[in-house]
């Protein structure tokens, strides 16, 4: 934020950016794991997780 003063905007913009960047394998985890527990396929493949765990 301090390299846009006055422009929050922009600096939120970049924050945003980089924080997407930094999240996204662990959303892509969450989104599986959310299918996996209450997918169609549940609770099988939920079974078949800890099967191979």
């Amino acid at each position: 934020m301090i390299d846009h003063r006055g422009d929050n905007e922009r600096a939120l913009a970049i924050y945003e950016h980089d924080l997407f960047a930094r999240s996204q394998p662990m959303a892509q985890l969450s989104a599986r794991n959310l299918s996996r527990f209450f997918g169609s396929d549940a609770p099988t493949s939920v079974v078949d997780l800890f099967r191979t765990a």
